[in-house]
């Protein structure tokens, strides 16, 4: 066993990299459990886990958050029913907390206060806050509002941003106050700035940007942050961090209409050219949410597995409301009779829509037409599809040849007078050839060579 001086080491090292975390990693096991000194150990374990989160897919992170939190002193309730009951009385420690203030004056108005030896457990909690994908979100609200709590009742400290950013997170997954949560992310973001380390500023900077931002701002919007706090990182050797930002500044260049080349060659020419890994799952998603292969009428049941098996890939992020509307489309296409599941997936996108109209609206009234037409109801789903489409039409984008497309694909199969029909065919070709994509064009001519 090699011996690791802590304190140097943790002095001399923001990160390491992939292969050198798997080469050290047995011996800062060893030398964390070893460790006497609380503060060291604190920021030793801080350190391993959240590399291991990074590097190793298949991680064991809350588990190890439990043995390493235990060697605080600190210990967490058990997962399940006295997990379930603390969160209770978290969320009335927070309302008395709080109370009427906002929550900008909620933390500005606490004094400073440094970790000490009844606190360095909270460097335990904080890396399950930048995990890129939840399992366990019991647990994770349960981290965050610890975090959070501490902090208000006892003073602010460095890992007060952490929290903060993580319960902004849970509340926009689980559809709570998107603007209170946004509240939240931002005075995480005003804290984390003064640490002056510009991997965890753009670390912090991407979740939001990536996370919370999509549900309130327009995707250039985000975007355009990530490009701007890219500048943080650009001279970093931390590949990893790098790849995360591209890998997410290209997947909302597909959500806002590009295909796949075009997307990585922006993504790439805009931030830099760096590999990154991508999820079968997700690669294969994206790949079906090309506008050439959903003109195809692609079979969807990938997109319904995701849902059911693995939520922890979507929830949260822009995946989340394109799987829905495809899981949509599903059921009308496979002619599925499952009028409440639609409703749900209405339900779910009338919410997004009363915080952010700009973005939702369109969608709202799309899938509000599949549910219309699961119940027989043509002509307020035609009215509804002709809605989305006005709506849509404002920006070039591959929406508009989706919904043009969906409502063609439609009344083609429900055989409505062929005058209608025959201008649905022709304000959707239009709308493909204005759109451009040479690909997506030669798919619609070939699905429907004539009406």
């Amino acid at each position: 066993m090699k011996d690791i001086n802590l304190p140097t080491f943790l002095s001399d090292h923001q990160f390491v990299s992939k292969n050198q975390f798997n080469a050290i990693k047995s011996d800062l096991i060893a030398t964390i459990d070893s460790t006497e000194s609380l503060n060291d150990q604190s920021n030793g374990v801080m350190f391993y886990l959240t590399h291991l989160d990074r590097y190793e897919e298949e991680n064991n992170l809350i588990d190890l958050i439990y043995k390493y939190v235990s060697i605080t002193g600190y210990e967490m309730p058990d997962k399940g029913i006295h997990m379930h009951r603390d969160l209770s009385i978290q969320h009335l420690r927070l309302l008395e907390n709080v109370g009427e203030d906002s929550i900008n004056n909620a933390f500005t108005s606490r004094q400073i206060e440094p970790l000490d030896e009844t606190s360095y457990y909270l460097r335990v909690l904080a890396p399950l806050m930048l995990c890129e994908e939840i399992k366990d979100w019991e647990v994770y609200k349960w981290v965050a509002l610890e975090i959070v709590n501490f902090s208000l009742e006892n003073g602010i400290n460095e890992i007060t941003p952490y929290g903060c950013l993580g319960l902004a997170r849970y509340m926009m997954t689980k559809y709570e106050d998107m603007h209170l949560a946004n509240d939240y992310a931002k005075y995480a973001l005003t804290e984390i700035e003064k640490s002056n380390n510009k991997l965890l500023i753009n670390a912090f900077y991407s979740d939001y940007a990536f996370i919370i931002l999509p549900w309130l701002k327009e995707i250039s919007e985000c975007t355009q942050l990530i490009e701007d706090k890219y500048q943080l990182i650009r001279e970093s050797e931390d590949a990893y961090l790098k790849g995360k930002n591209i890998k997410r500044y290209y997947q909302m260049m597909l959500f806002s209409g590009m295909n796949k080349e075009e997307a990585l060659a922006v993504s790439q020419g805009r931030l830099s050219v760096e590999s990154f890994d991508q999820k079968p799952e997700i690669s294969a998603i994206l790949e079906m949410y090309q506008l050439s292969k959903m003109t195809q009428r692609v079979n969807l049941e990938k997109v319904i597995m995701l849902i059911d098996k693995s939520p922890e890939l979507y929830e949260g992020n822009l995946l989340h409301p394109s799987l829905l509307v495809m899981k949509a489309v599903h059921i009308n296409n496979q002619k599925i009779n499952d009028e409440g599941g639609l409703r749900k997936v209405f339900d779910r996108f009338k919410y997004w829509a009363g915080y952010s109209p700009n973005l939702f609206d369109v969608l709202k009234h799309f899938v509000e037409a599949e549910w219309r037409l699961q119940r027989n109801e043509i002509e307020k789903s035609k009215s509804l599809y002709k809605q989305a489409l006005d709506l849509s039409s404002s920006n070039k984008s591959d929406l508009n040849c989706l919904i043009a497309l969906r409502r063609l694909a439609v009344f083609s199969d429900l055989h409505i007078d062929k005058n209608d029909l025959k201008v649905f065919y022709n304000e959707a070709l239009s709308i493909y050839q204005e759109f451009g994509d040479q690909k997506a064009i030669e798919s619609f001519l070939k699905r429907f060579p004539s009406i």
